[in-house]
């Protein structure tokens, strides 16, 4: 009978561990390129309409469910001419929007490091040409609005530096009195229309979608993990010697010990041998240990049991011994031998 100690535990998790190890080197590299879009332009807008802000955020989630459909993951396979189907693609990419944010990223997956980030880059470029605000009129209208906002801005410029100047002139000629009265009333009108332009602006931006950090080759895969494998290897492996071993525990009904077969059989045991081995106790294993090594503890033993059997047939003196075993090679000539040369010392 054999139990798992603390050195066949080590031995046994360090070979998982090792397996684990050798396992995970032989597994194929995924790497993973993610590109981070934004929603709105909640990051250049000096001052940020909270409604706007709360578009956006909303929006966000809308993209992410858009980016993993599957017209836009065909385009991307057509774009890069992947051998796979959508469906195929679909368990490579994820899209993902946290909540009061206007971020969204892209991650795809790929066994090229290279083919990941375009994947990514891909996928958020697609996504963009779905958006109506970046495509068609939309993109027109935005346009027409950013030129005419500059242009009123430079207008106003214009105008309030001409209206400086002439309320300077200390003498001005009538001509000039009319140019100023002119300028001072044209200077609201144009102020007017700035404010009305960028609030078009600030609202038809709530849905513009780009690209702020955009997809690289990765560096390091993330997968397989090699080092945390093979740490779940060892512990999985040193799990299943315990458990193992509780098993066999729980199912073994052999006898152990002097305890066992005194409650196994109902009779007292008069004796118990140790093992006798080559050593310095006994100095050589020897089946005449009583004789040769009379101060060992199997001599010490042996007259032990001589003295209980003695002690166990007071009333009757013992004249037959049998000296028996469930096996051959367990002692039964060992046994008969030093008991006799015990009872003789006697």
């Amino acid at each position: 009978y054999c139990t798992v100690d603390d050195r066949d535990d080590f031995f046994v998790a360090l070979l998982s561990g090792l397996a684990g190890l050798g396992v995970s080197s032989l597994l194929p590299r995924t790497w993973e390129a993610k590109a981070t879009l934004i929603v709105g332009q909640s990051l250049s807008t000096l001052n940020p309409d909270y409604s706007a802000l709360l578009v956006s955020q909303r929006l966000s989630t809308t993209y992410a469910s858009v980016a993993t459909t599957r017209p836009v993951l065909e385009r991307v396979i057509d774009k890069l001419g992947l051998g796979e189907t959508p469906a195929e693609l679909l368990r490579r990419v994820e899209a993902d929007a946290p909540l009061n944010s206007t971020l969204l990223t892209i991650a795809a997956r790929d066994r090229d490091a290279g083919r990941a980030a375009a994947i990514a880059n891909a996928v958020a470029e697609e996504l963009i040409a779905k958006s109506d605000v970046v495509v068609g009129r939309q993109t027109e209208l935005q346009a027409a609005i950013e030129a005419d906002l500059a242009a009123t801005r430079n207008d106003i410029a214009s105008a309030q530096a001409e209206a400086r100047a002439l309320a300077e002139i200390p003498d001005r000629t009538a001509a000039q009195q009319a140019r100023l009265q002119v300028l001072e009333d044209r200077l609201p009108a144009l102020r007017a229309t700035f404010a009305t332009l960028v609030s078009y602006a600030t609202s038809s931006t709530a849905n513009l979608l780009s690209v702020v950090d955009p997809a690289t080759p990765p560096v390091e895969p993330v997968a397989p993990r090699v080092l945390l494998n093979a740490i779940l290897a060892a512990v999985l492996g040193l799990a299943v010697a315990v458990g193992i071993v509780a098993v066999r525990e729980y199912l073994d009904d052999t006898v152990k010990s002097h305890e066992d077969l005194a409650e196994l059989v109902d009779v007292p045991v008069l004796g118990a041998i140790p093992l006798m081995r080559n050593g310095r106790d006994i100095g050589a294993s020897t089946p005449r240990a009583t004789l040769l090594h009379p101060r060992s503890r199997a001599a010490e033993s042996y007259r032990s049991l001589r003295t209980n059997v003695e002690f166990a047939a007071v009333d009757r003196p013992v004249r037959h011994l049998l000296v028996t075993s469930p096996g051959s090679r367990e002692g039964k000539t060992v046994t008969t031998t030093n008991l006799g040369i015990a009872f003789a010392q006697a």
